[in-house]
C-alpha cells in the first residue's frame, strides 16, 4: 500500500510582502483542504528570519499532491506570490517513516502516557 506523501515549502519573501503572502496563501490553503486527500495544509513563520516562511502539505497519495499542482487556486497563488518572493522557493517531498500524524494536541489525545511524556519533551527542546 502506497503511504502517505508530505510537502514542505520553504518561502521567503521580499520586505513588505509578509501580509500580502499570507493573505495569498490562506485562501491557497482554504482550497487545498478541500482537495481530495489532502489531509493538511499548515502555513508557519520563522522565528530566527522575518520573511521566511514553510508551507506543510500532507497528501494521502503522493498522485493527489501532483494533482494539487494543476489546481485553479494553486496556478493562482502562484501567479500572485511570485513577485513576493526574494528568491525561488524550495520544496522537499517527504514520506511518513514510523510516527502517524497527530491532529490533535497531546493534551487532548489519548495517547499513551510514554508517548505523551516523549511529545512534551520534544516540544521543549
Amino acid at each position: 500500500m502506497e503511504s502517505g506523501t508530505a510537502v514542505i515549502v520553504y518561502v521567503w519573501v521580499k520586505d513588505g510582502c509578509a501580509d500580502a503572502f499570507v493573505e495569498a496563501t490562506s485562501k491557497n490553503a482554504f482550497h487545498s483542504r478541500q482537495e481530495h486527500g489532502n489531509l493538511r495544509f499548515d502555513m508557519v513563520k520563522s522565528t530566527d528570519e522575518e520573511n521566511k516562511f514553510l508551507l506543510f502539505e500532507s497528501y494521502q497519495h503522493q498522485d493527489q499532491a501532483r494533482a494539487h499542482c494543476k489546481t485553479p487556486h494553486y496556478l493562482e497563488w502562484r501567479e500572485t506570490v511570485e513577485p513576493m518572493m526574494a528568491r525561488r522557493r524550495e520544496k522537499e517531498l517527504c514520506v511518513p517513516v514510523s510516527v502517524p500524524l497527530m491532529v490533535s494536541a497531546p493534551e487532548e489525545a489519548d495517547a499513551p502516557p510514554e508517548e505523551e511524556a516523549l511529545l512534551k519533551e520534544v516540544a521543549g527542546c
